[in-house]
């Protein structure tokens, strides 16, 4: 048998792991170097209580605290600047939702690099840990 790749499959393997990722309430963003999110699965959009067309295209920096902004910026500066990372990092952070609830995450970032060895872009994991965090 012979395996072949072709864009329909690459499609297909994306919508897949994000709905594998809704299965575990786990939140995906594909997000650019000027942080704009290019892509989300649902269970990011539901999170953000935001419509798909709203929310894809918006700013990163409209969810951070500026603490956590800071923190997320100086990583991505590090990134930008080192080309040998290949493992994801990871931090955590307090998230202010549009009707003022609390809740805690878990980031785990991963960069997508161009034939150039630089970041292009940043596959974004986001698990919920209000429930260690409140415990």
């Amino acid at each position: 048998m012979t395996i072949t790749t072709s864009k329909i499959d690459h499609i297909n393997w994306i919508q897949n792991s994000q709905r594998l990722l809704d299965s575990l309430n786990i939140r995906y963003l594909l997000s650019d170097l000027d942080n704009v999110i290019l892509e989300a699965n649902e269970t990011a959009i539901k999170t953000s209580r935001y419509s798909r067309e709203k929310f894809i295209g918006m700013q990163l920096e409209e969810f951070f605290s500026e603490s956590d902004l800071e923190k997320l910026q100086h990583i991505e500066k590090r990134l930008g600047q080192t080309k040998d990372i290949t493992e994801p990092f990871e931090y955590d952070f307090a998230y202010r939702n549009p009707v003022g609830e609390i809740i805690h995450f878990l980031v785990s970032v991963s960069p997508n690099f161009d034939e150039n060895g630089k970041p292009l872009t940043f596959n974004t994991l986001i698990s919920d840990i209000s429930e260690i965090k409140n415990a």
